[in-house]
């Protein structure tokens, strides 16, 4: 979530450019696609939300110094072609909204499958802060994180994940 997600999307992009094996798929809860970015919902959304600008740019500054506006720290600027399917979560009320529905909608012109949810009237990190949120997804996320990985595991990995009670292969 949150930088996570950024810190995700520039891992899939260093992947992807080093010609190695990509995910199958990636969930990106809230993440901070443009830290620095201004106005929008980065000012509208302040007072329901419990971060605001100033802070999101100083933690954007702390960690990447000047280089805070690389694509690999503002990665709505990255080049997202061939990125693997994206599952991406925002909440209407979060400050971030308006840079993860930019995001989302340059993956999908990047050619990148996206499937976008902004849950009304939620601040950031709906699921870090209310756990029962995450059940809302669970089987979207096995249907969409499972048979991909699948498809594309060895036979050790399949077994692997054969074991894991949430998903069954029959």
């Amino acid at each position: 979530d949150s930088a996570g997600g950024a810190l995700c999307v520039a891992t899939l992009c260093s992947l992807r450019d080093a010609g190695e094996r990509l995910p199958a798929a990636a969930a990106l809860f809230c993440p901070w696609t443009d830290p620095l970015a201004d106005g929008g919902s980065m000012i509208s959304n302040e007072p329901f939300d419990f971060g605001d600008r100033a802070l999101l740019v100083g933690w954007a500054r702390d960690y990447a110094g000047d280089a805070a506006s690389d694509p690999r720290v503002t990665v709505l600027d990255a080049n997202l072609e061939g990125l693997p399917p994206l599952l991406i979560q925002a909440g209407d009320a979060e400050i971030l909204r308006d840079q993860i529905l930019a995001f989302a909608e340059r993956a999908r012109k990047a050619g990148v499958d996206v499937t976008l949810h902004v849950e009304p009237d939620m601040f950031h990190d709906i699921f870090g802060h209310l756990p029962f949120w995450m059940n809302r997804y669970y089987a979207e996320l096995q249907e969409m994180f499972a048979p991909a990985y699948l498809a594309s595991a060895s036979d050790e990995e399949k077994e692997n994940i054969k074991r894991l009670a949430w998903y069954s292969t029959e």
